[in-house]
């Protein structure tokens, strides 16, 4: 992404469906998390679960769990997205 003080105006450059769009938002929100890090809770007997456990900074996508049975420990945007999908 870049600004145009000039313009006032933003240029986004995404890559969907193989190909490059331009964007030209009026805004830019850059929603990271607050640190970056992932935060992952400890749970009294998670070192003995025998299935997959993994923060939302690796979730491989939608796909991998398609006709399983999953919970989604959080509530905020990943979380939610992660659900909806």
């Amino acid at each position: 992404a870049t600004y145009d003080e000039e313009k006032k105006e933003w240029t986004v450059i995404v890559h969907r469906d193989g190909k490059d769009i331009t964007l030209k938002p009026k805004q830019l929100v850059l929603a990271t998390g607050m640190s970056g890090r992932p935060n992952i809770p400890k749970f009294k007997g998670m070192e003995n679960f025998k299935g997959d456990q993994h923060h939302s900074a690796k979730h491989p996508g939608p796909d991998s769990y398609a006709g399983k049975k999953v919970v989604v420990i959080g509530s905020n945007n990943s979380a939610h997205d992660i659900c909806a999908a």
